[in-house]
């Protein structure tokens, strides 16, 4: 046999490998779907919602309910103009317990605070973080321009990719860990559609590629079967 038809029966054999993959993917997609019969129980305890507001001022303080011979360090009254949610536009005051590990707060932070209306006025403002909205979006442009100016076309095809990803692991994986999907299942076929949809719109429809995906797959399909085996023989859970 020559070397070219050796070489052709090598592609058509890795074509109908990678068809495989797929077809499989596909089939393991359709099972560890998502639906909605999922019964979140919700506690009333945690029935709040999440606000942004503007720090206009931080001020310390002795901490409200403790005894004065009981202070053992001391409290910051937190001064919030609201910016969104039910109460936009209103002032509020909210404590901090000044300690170890403690958040700073300074006039102008940007911050998000739970609010509950159904709370005591000293209690309906809770600090639960920092609103990072403008610093990750700034960091995405600039992670968008790097990766732009490093090569336009493969680079925005890499970020495309990268996309996909996300967007698998966000309706997709978590969701169906969620049902009670098998981990297992569920990893190893949203790890192959990840690397099916990443590695053919990163280097294109080329041979190359496809033998990338082959042994990829290959690889998890490898460490599934490990993994499965040694959990079983570990009697490992949770």
């Amino acid at each position: 046999m020559t070397a070219e038809p050796r070489s052709r029966r090598v592609r058509q054999a890795v074509v109908a490998a990678v068809l495989v993959c797929i077809v499989f993917t596909g089939a393991g997609l359709v099972i560890i779907w998502p639906t909605e019969s999922v019964d979140v129980v919700e506690d009333p305890a945690l029935d709040v919602e999440l606000v942004d507001a503007t720090v206009t001022g931080a001020e310390a303080t002795t901490c409200a309910g403790v005894p004065e011979d009981l202070q053992t360090g001391g409290c910051v009254d937190v001064t919030i103009d609201v910016t969104s949610g039910p109460t936009a536009g209103e002032e509020a005051t909210f404590q901090l317990v000044e300690g170890v590990g403690t958040v700073e707060l300074s006039p102008g932070d940007r911050i998000v605070v739970s609010y509950n209306p159904d709370s005591p006025p000293e209690l309906r403002y809770l600090f639960a973080d920092f609103d990072r909205t403008r610093p990750l979006f700034w960091l995405v442009v600039l992670f968008v321009v790097a990766v732009v100016a490093l090569g336009l076309f493969q680079r925005l095809r890499a970020l495309l990719g990268a996309g996909v990803s996300l967007v698998v692991l966000i309706w997709i994986v978590l969701p169906a860990l969620l049902e009670g999907t098998s981990p297992m299942l569920v990893a190893t076929v949203s790890a192959s559609a990840i690397a099916l949809l990443a590695l053919f719109l990163t280097h294109g429809v080329n041979h190359r590629t496809a033998v990338a995906y082959l042994g990829t797959v290959v690889s998890l399909a490898l460490t599934a079967g490990l993994a499965a085996l040694f959990v079983e023989a570990t009697r490992l859970s949770g």
